[in-house]
């Protein structure tokens, strides 16, 4: 339980920082705001900002799960666990994940595999995270 309350804590703490930063852009005397992810535009928020994963993966067998199971392919960083991405993604693209799968492969990365669910398209999140 304390570490999955830590992982909040600094995913909260990752975005202050980040209001902060443009509160900073904006001028000496600009307030930073309080940032909410559900106020913000979910697909301009940075992955690597969250600490958790890095990247999204854009392979062949990746595009071919998208397309015909549903699913997305991510690296994520050595520390991240299944339930710390599931709380990610849902927060930040507001989509529901029904599986997380997590693979380290030969190269030392974490490839973790997320199941949407069925109302949700993963084509539609691909598209918009600029995948495919």
């Amino acid at each position: 339980m304390p570490e999955k309350a830590m992982a909040a804590n600094a995913l909260e703490a990752k975005m202050e920082e980040k209001a902060k930063a443009k509160a900073e852009e904006k001028g000496a005397g600009a307030k930073p705001e309080k940032v909410e992810v559900k106020k913000t535009k979910s697909f301009s928020l940075e992955l690597e900002d969250f600490g958790l994963l890095k990247y999204p993966l854009m392979t062949e067998k990746a595009i071919n799960l998208i397309e015909k199971e549903n699913k997305l392919s991510f690296i994520a960083t050595e520390n991240a666990t299944k339930s710390d991405i599931k709380k990610l993604v849902e927060k930040v693209y507001h989509v529901k994940v029904s599986k997380v799968n997590v693979v380290n492969d030969m190269k030392g990365r974490k490839k973790v595999t997320l199941k949407l669910d069925a109302k949700f398209k993963a084509e539609e999140l691909a598209a918009k995270l600029g995948v495919i």
